[in-house]
């Protein structure tokens, strides 16, 4: 009896009824490549990046979600990733300051991204890893709470990273690009080619209107000079709220007869914004360089640029208005209609 009964067990162990559905099995097979396909994604970046940095509090940031190739919310959702208290970090003279938020709720794959090494770049050129550290939200307002954007006065909050660079290492930028040639400050120029290089620009610059002295900063590599040269202006709307802004910016090369030669230019305007890099990132010898924070007031609204990549261009149309390649910038209300 007890050989039938175990014969009886064994049988119906086997039999189809003990299997899981079809239905379940599918299900496992689907939850396994979903955590497959997360896991690739998690390290793939973006083709042919260039990230210019920023500083907040002593901490090094950059806007991560325009590297990794991942699924980002609209800020209503993203800010939903936010938890804890959140910082606020004077940029400008103004009572508005930059709001920071830990993404602790960040959806899956992106927390898998904190421990990553990117590839960084110091103003000096010299190659280094910046490896994230922390995902947060980052905002700009007057409270302590985080914009969603549905106001229509600011752009609502954007995804960044922490980064902490090696030993020595202060990223002023990340890419993905290779060779890179960096041109790094050079002493001011001579007598001669400041006067060179002004009337040189003077023709370029005559649409602004104005005969303002241009703004001369040179730069150098291996057994070459460049110039950046730049006039930007902003006058007072008529209506006197705000402002209207134009600029013009150029690079010549420089050689030994103190000639200065038109390489590229632009018409994209930063203000008082600083030139932080200064570079040639796809070997095409047109030169790009990033910048700092510069705020502008537009009357009814104004921006807070808080870092920017800009490409020269050789065939640029002097009198069409020009953006940056990239650009890191909230919108905000003044009030002045």
């Amino acid at each position: 009896m007890r050989a039938a009964l175990s014969l009886i067990a064994l049988a119906a162990c086997r039999s189809p009824a003990a299997k899981p559905p079809p239905e379940a099995a599918r299900d496992a097979d689907a939850l396994k490549s979903a955590i497959d396909d997360a896991a690739a994604t998690a390290v793939a970046a973006r083709a042919s990046v260039v990230l210019p940095t920023f500083v907040l509090g002593e901490h090094t940031y950059v806007e991560i979600s325009a590297w990794f190739e991942l699924p980002e919310p609209e800020p209503p959702e993203l800010v939903a990733w936010g938890a804890g208290a959140v910082a606020r970090v004077p940029v400008d003279a103004t009572s508005m300051a930059a709001q920071i938020q830990a993404a602790t709720a960040a959806s899956v794959p992106w927390p898998s991204v904190v421990g990553t090494a990117l590839p960084a770049y110091q103003a000096d050129g010299r190659a280094c890893d910046a490896t994230i550290t922390g995902l947060y939200l980052l905002g700009y307002g007057y409270g302590d709470e985080l914009s969603d954007g549905s106001d229509g006065y600011d752009g609502g909050a954007s995804l960044i990273a922490e980064l902490e660079g090696a030993a020595g290492c202060a990223p002023v930028l990340i890419t993905n690009r290779s060779g890179l040639v960096f041109f790094v400050p050079a002493s001011p120029p001579s007598a001669s080619e400041h006067a060179a290089l002004a009337t040189a620009f003077r023709a370029i610059a005559k649409p602004l209107g104005v005969s303002d002295p241009p703004t001369i900063q040179l730069y150098q590599r291996a057994g070459s000079r460049v110039a950046m040269v730049t006039l930007e202006v902003s006058p007072t709307k008529e209506n006197g709220c705000g402002a209207e802004y134009d600029a013009r910016r150029a690079i010549f090369h420089l050689d030994a007869t103190d000639q200065p030669r038109l390489a590229s230019q632009t018409r994209a305007y930063f203000g008082d914004a600083p030139v932080i890099a200064v570079f040639d990132s796809d070997n095409d010898g047109l030169l790009e360089a990033t910048l700092g924070a510069a705020r502008f007031d537009g009357g009814g609204s104004g921006t807070l640029s808080l870092a920017s990549y800009l490409a020269f261009s050789e065939g640029a149309d002097p009198e069409e208005e020009q953006s940056a390649a990239y650009e890191l910038a909230f919108g905000f209300y003044i009030g002045c209609d």
